[in-house]
């Protein structure tokens, strides 16, 4: 299921301009763009990119790149006028910055590149650590935690049309905490974390 690394790089190279294009084509229509990082957990999140594409058919300034490692989603594809590019790879560095609004499976490496991106994120866990991942991020005001078991499409919807309409005031919120974040020796805290783990052992 997974990506092999020796493909990533040519096929981020390969959809770098889709990618791109489709964004510029968003934002000359004013229009806002929704990321939804898959990881390896498309198949169990496909319900809710499912429901991102009915809100896509009723809100028509919306877009949404999909990243698709697992689940195709084939089916979705060349809809709402186009509206849902699908992707095998994003590179998130390049393209979160880029984006409004991110929708992910709670991983480590998706949430914090969304932090230093500066982008508030949907989290719709499947594991322990994602769901910790979510619960400390949904505390911190930076992002949202959502049951993948208990989905709903309308609370999903509804969250969608409260993010879009106070945007400015989330994303506030997360480039302060970023701001926090960057000031902290985090090499000071991991030697601190290792040194009592040592004393520990002793």
């Amino acid at each position: 299921g997974h990506i092999p690394n020796t493909l990533v790089k040519p096929l981020s190279v390969r959809d770098n301009r889709r990618i791109d294009n489709f964004i510029s084509s968003a934002r000359k229509r004013h229009a806002k763009v929704v990321l939804v990082s898959m990881g390896t957990s498309g198949t169990k999140i496909g319900k809710v990119v499912e429901s991102l594409n009915q809100y896509l058919q009723n809100h028509r300034n919306v877009y949404a790149i999909v990243t698709r490692t697992v689940h195709p989603l084939d089916s979705l594809a060349g809809v709402n006028g186009g509206r849902m590019l699908l992707v095998p790879y994003v590179d998130n560095r390049e393209v979160m910055p880029k984006v409004d609004l991110v929708i992910s499976h709670g991983g480590k490496g998706t949430i914090f590149q969304s932090l230093l991106a500066g982008k508030y994120v949907f989290i719709f866990p499947h594991q322990v650590e994602q769901e910790w991942n979510a619960i400390v991020f949904e505390k911190l005001n930076i992002g949202r935690y959502f049951s993948i078991h208990r989905f709903n499409k309308r609370a999903f919807h509804r969250a969608l049309d409260l993010f879009f309409s106070k945007q400015e005031s989330f994303e506030k919120g997360v480039l302060e905490i970023r701001e926090k974040a960057q000031r902290v020796d985090w090499r000071r805290v991991v030697d601190r974390v290792e040194s009592r783990i040592m004393e520990s052992k002793v």
